[in-house]
């Protein structure tokens, strides 16, 4: 396959000693040349606390640590809008900047971080760009799925993300091969965006890799949103537990903004910097990031809205004879609320999609769905919300029946997810990662899985919980008392 080929092109494999579940594989070439980076900042009026140095410790990867005490609220780094790469930086003026945004404007807007990623190059071909104390020290290779054989791609075992991986490896050789080259194909030397050089899919996957892995969002003056990269600030690692965080501060005059990471609490000398990357899944940190967190609370598996699956579930969970006789044609009543969830109907798409996991548990328009399908006529409904039923309660909003009926749906569901969308069992993925080697590709592709099958398994115990914990009194069997304000009839 043409994707997988170029991806076998663009792999590089990077050592380290990096457990799965950390941080980014990412390895200077220049680690060693950091205080220039601090000096350049300062020159041109940033601002690096004394108490912020570089670590390179082969367990974590280049990152930021504190080399002194620091106490809470205290401004670390602090960059101005100059100091920001993001597709306005530099000279609008410049006759290649036309030329660069002609082929930004051929890449899916999804896909910021090759737009981003082609400016990157644009400053990485000049001989002396504003930006070479920071693109100088940027990791030489990245350990992400583009870069994956295809054995190792399909090793995932989860389609979502396969077919993620697959679309950005078509567009890095699409953009290579065509795009690039039928836009420079009559571009004069003075126009040319990359000074005359090549541009391969290997810098276009480079490029793509260091801006998806770094940049942050800006919110501009006219409160449009765009990425930036953010000098040696990129350089502090995940947590969900931050000790610092990023803010967004208006200059003086309001006509600009600054960039500064302060400590969110106080810090011990050699302590690692810590930013959030955000509320993300799995499927996001190894995509853009190269690495999975174990026991994620943002993870989520991704399937299709199928009343035959939900059949099955019913099924197996012992709960056949209940509702109607299939999911799969529901009563004229349903039907219409479930077109309102847009799960069926004309507002639904063709592939409708909700998720399992995540701190909600389960999507809620899957939740409402059962609810809704378990329900024995629509007046059990007349008074209720449909946002309402679409949420976790104190209290079962159509009776304690129904809430048992769903929850045992959900877990079989969860259940019949793990078995069938999964090629191996948890327990022969733990038996794996114990025999491979920290970081290797094959590492993170087992623990990528492996990971959302602990999820699954979690989303099971959870929904569980919530079935043990129902109250059988009159009141939960008789349902809530009805909500005042909008109903369905």
């Amino acid at each position: 396959m043409e994707t997988m080929a170029m991806a076998r092109r663009l792999g590089c494999p990077l050592p380290s000693t990096l457990p799965w579940c950390t941080r980014r594989f990412c390895y200077g070439a220049r680690a060693l040349q950091t205080p220039e980076l601090c000096q350049w900042i300062e020159k041109h009026g940033g601002y690096v606390s004394p108490g912020v140095e570089l670590s390179q410790d082969g367990q974590s990867g280049l990152g930021l640590l504190a080399s002194q005490w620091i106490p809470r609220g205290q401004t670390l780094i602090r960059l101005p809008s100059h100091l920001q790469l993001g597709m306005r930086s530099g000279d609008a003026n410049c006759p290649a900047s036309e030329t660069l945004q002609a082929i930004a404007n051929r890449v899916p807007e999804e896909l910021w971080s090759l737009r981003l990623g082609l400016k990157l190059l644009n400053e990485k071909a000049k001989e002396n760009s504003f930006w070479w104390p920071y693109i100088g020290l940027l990791p030489q290779r990245f350990q992400i799925p583009i870069f994956f054989s295809g054995e190792e791609i399909a090793s995932l075992q989860y389609p979502p993300l396969i077919h993620q991986v697959k679309r950005r490896c078509q567009v890095l050789y699409e953009i290579s091969s065509k795009d690039i080259p039928a836009v420079l194909e009559t571009c004069p030397e003075e126009k040319h965006p990359f000074g005359g050089q090549q541009v391969d899919g290997g810098a276009l996957g480079w490029a793509m890799s260091a801006v998806s892995s770094r940049a942050f969002r800006l919110q501009n003056n006219s409160g449009d949103s765009e990425r930036v990269l953010l000098p040696l600030i990129d350089m502090c690692n995940h947590s969900f537990s931050p000790n610092v965080r990023l803010e967004q501060v208006p200059t003086p005059d309001n006509t600009d903004f600054i960039f500064q990471v302060v400590a969110e609490s106080s810090l011990e000398k050699g302590m690692p910097l810590s930013l959030t990357y955000g509320a993300l899944s799995n499927d996001c940190l190894l995509l853009d990031y190269g690495f999975v967190v174990a026991e994620n609370p943002h993870d989520r598996v991704e399937l299709k809205y199928d009343p035959s699956l939900l059949d099955v579930a019913r099924m197996a969970g012992g709960l056949s004879s209940l509702g109607p006789p299939s999911f799969t044609s529901p009563a004229p009543w349903q039907q219409a609320l479930l077109a309102q969830l847009r799960l069926q109907g004309a507002g639904a798409s063709l592939m409708v999609r909700v998720t399992l996991g995540g701190p909600e548990i389960v999507d809620g328009r899957l939740l409402a769905a059962l609810r809704i399908l378990y329900a024995a006529d629509a007046s059990e409904l007349r008074h209720q919300d449909l946002e309402q039923l679409q949420l976790w309660g104190s209290q079962p909003p159509l009776g304690f029946a129904n809430e048992r009926n769903v929850l045992r749906t959900l877990a079989a569901l969860s259940a019949l997810v793990l078995t069938r969308s999964f090629a191996t069992t948890v327990e022969q993925d733990r038996a794996l990662l114990e025999t491979l080697e920290y970081s290797s590709n094959q590492q993170l592709t087992t623990g990528y899985r492996l990971a959302k099958k602990q999820m699954l398994l979690d989303a099971v115990e959870k929904v569980m919980d919530r079935l043990k914990s129902l109250k059988t009194d009159s009141k939960v069997g008789q349902g809530v008392k009805a909500r005042k304000g909008k109903g369905f009839g």
